[in-house]
């Protein structure tokens, strides 16, 4: 099984269309490129900007590109809300995003109007996903610990991997927008063989692995998102086995680079 991890999309009506087509061509060249026919895309957050509902519109136009290309193969989707998708003019914060997911995926397991920790098992692999923003603030990152342990108490599956938005260690000076109970995820993952920790947020490639077993931590940038620093746009493929991570690799997009007959491409 292939892993795209992409997180950060910050959909907007004023995207440039042929950027975000020349990203779609180059995540399919690369994981063509695999030879693997069961493909999961996982989308960890900020799928619009500041909960404009047009920015959904966009998303599910990119997400309807994106697995068109692979037709012929196994695709799925994965989500986990952000921050950016919080709508704080609904009594539902999450009412929009649950219409996204829906709309793609035709499943409720990506619906976090009312369920703070989701799963889904997809080829022998759980993935616990989690909603970092259920408590409505946008600044800081908490997971519903108690909610986690009760999931991982019901799970019989040995391979899991934790899905969430925001990052679990500060990066930057006087930062406060991780994960604020982040310690206690640690133990959880510890304590239940946890082998992978997906997440976005930080606008940038993270990798890192904790505890005895280890547990193996990625974080990755905005695949699409021009915020006026020196940020690269980026996505993650790993590969899994029917128990073990493989190989996994952080493509970053050059506008420098010569791909599909065009400028600009991942390397």
């Amino acid at each position: 099984m292939i892993i795209i991890q992409l997180s950060d999309l910050h959909m907007w009506a004023g995207h440039n269309s042929e950027g975000i087509d020349k990203r779609i061509q180059g995540i399919f060249d690369e994981v063509e490129k695999f030879n693997d026919n069961n493909i999961v895309c996982v989308i960890c957050g900020d799928v619009t900007n500041r909960g404009n509902p047009d920015g959904y519109i966009c998303a599910k136009t990119f997400c309807d590109k994106l697995s068109s290309k692979f037709e012929l193969k196994s695709f799925r989707y994965v989500f986990c809300p952000g921050n950016h998708d919080i709508a704080t003019e609904e009594w539902r914060k999450f009412a929009r995003f649950d219409r996204f997911t829906w709309d793609i995926t035709k499943k409720t397991n990506y619906a976090f109007s009312n369920h703070n920790v989701q799963t889904e098992v997809i080829h022998d692999w759980e993935f616990l996903i989690i909603n970092s923003v259920y408590h409505g603030d946008r600044n800081y990152g908490r997971v519903d610990i108690n909610l986690l342990k009760e999931k991982l108490d019901q799970s019989r599956n040995d391979n899991k991997i934790f899905i969430l938005h925001h990052h679990l260690i500060p990066i930057l000076k006087k930062e406060r927008s991780a994960t604020e109970n982040a310690y206690e995820l640690f133990l959880l993952a510890e304590k239940y063989g946890v082998k992978l920790i997906l997440h976005g947020h930080q606008h940038m490639y993270i990798n890192i692995s904790v505890g005895k077993t280890p547990c193996q931590i990625i974080g990755v940038g905005s695949l699409l998102k021009n915020s006026g620093t020196d940020y690269s746009n980026q996505f993650i493929i790993i590969s899994l086995t029917d128990s073990l991570i493989g190989d996994f690799k952080c493509f970053r997009y050059n506008g420098d680079c010569v791909a599909s007959g065009t400028m600009g491409g991942f390397i």
